[in-house]
């Protein structure tokens, strides 16, 4: 390109690309140390450590590739080209120091495979290491293995496609089973619960401990010895989108539509569309605006119109939206909608929860 076009409207372009790529990053708590050419370096796990920075990584990765196909219309339109992404994501021990400017240098070999991962192929590889930390959460694609320069043994590598539903994120070791000890009180409190949710009397059950004590473990095996005729809808809260207003209820939708997040946009539209109908009965036209502005997308080509929402607004009518989705589906069956990590969620969402919560008063939920 720098053969081809004047260094100002390349600069420009690299500006747009940087800016948006770097928010990725930065969303999702990770650190951009360096710009090099066209490229960019980022760290997560530095200067802050946290327990799922591969998670992070790979998410800020997908994020990438989402922001750069809104970008490219654009610069095919201004500049006549359009670009592609190489992500590469390795995780290891390195040395990162702090300069005169509070930049980071990073060295270590994770630094390296990183950018050879990159090199390889188009899309968005990952090493083995990062693929043993984040494998149950993604669609990955594993690769013959790579000669690498600079490593003397060939690569495993994996192309991500995207990430699994939250259902299929359980935590834990990969392979590794043990029976559940010492929790009997509370397993037996969250099998009556079921049991009388059977019978059509709903209510709320708090799990509450620190970390580590296998709350979510609880979960599990209450949701995988789930009587048949039931339904269990899946949320999670993370850290990083403690700012990401309705975070934790964009899952609970996804959850009731069956979305994978990897389906073409047209399959989207219309299993939610389809599902909206079926379950919101009379309310359907009016929890569409709620549910097209949360999933962020287009159920009504021509009518998208949710930057003009106020928020008082568009609280109101995703509580409605809910209710409505939430009834429909309590209405075919009993239900359990299980938050995880509740601590983590943003303002909005605890609202529009404790407004909801009011349904398992009179709904088998």
């Amino acid at each position: 390109m720098t053969a081809r076009h004047d260094p100002e409207p390349l600069r420009a372009l690299l500006a747009a690309f940087f800016e948006e790529m770097a928010q990725q990053v930065q969303a999702l708590g990770g650190t951009v140390e360096k710009y090099a050419g066209d490229a960019i370096m980022a760290v997560f796990g530095v200067p802050r450590v946290h327990e799922d920075d591969a998670e992070r990584a790979v998410r800020a990765a997908l994020g990438m590739r989402e922001s750069l196909s809104q970008l490219n219309p654009m610069f095919q339109e201004e500049h006549g080209v359009t670009l592609e992404l190489r992500v590469g994501i390795a995780s290891g021990e390195a040395v990162a120091a702090a300069g005169e400017a509070r930049e980071f240098m990073l060295t270590g070999e994770v630094a390296n495979l990183a950018a050879r991962l990159q090199a390889a192929s188009p899309g968005i590889m990952i090493g083995e290491e990062t693929h043993r930390l984040v494998g149950p959460l993604i669609l990955a694609e594993r690769l013959p293995p790579l000669a690498l320069k600079g490593f003397e043994r060939p690569i495993t590598a994996y192309r991500v496609d995207g990430m699994r539903s939250v259902e299929a994120g359980a935590r834990g070791i990969p392979g590794l089973t043990s029976p559940v000890v010492g929790r009997d009180a509370e397993t037996e409190s969250l099998r009556q619960a079921i049991a009388e949710l059977r019978q059509g009397r709903g209510q709320i059950v708090s799990v509450v401990g620190e970390a580590g004590l296998g709350k979510s473990r609880l979960k599990i095996e209450r949701r995988e010895s789930l009587p048949d005729g039931m339904r269990w809808l899946d949320a999670r809260c993370y850290a990083y989108t403690q700012s990401t207003s309705y975070a934790p209820l964009i899952q609970v939708l996804r959850a009731i539509f069956q979305l994978t997040g990897t389906e073409p946009a047209a399959i989207a539209r219309t299993k939610v569309r389809a599902a909206i109908r079926s379950l919101a009965g009379d309310r359907a036209e009016q929890a569409q605006a709620a549910v097209a502005h949360l999933l962020a997308i287009e159920l009504e080509p021509g009518k998208r119109d949710r930057g003009a929402m106020d928020p008082r607004q568009l609280q109101s009518q995703i509580v409605v939206a809910l209710r409505a989705l939430l009834e429909g589906v309590a209405a075919r069956c009993p239900a359990v909608l299980a938050v995880e990590d509740i601590h983590w969620a943003d303002a909005a969402s605890i609202d529009t929860l404790t407004v909801l919560a009011d349904l398992t008063d009179f709904l088998p939920s």
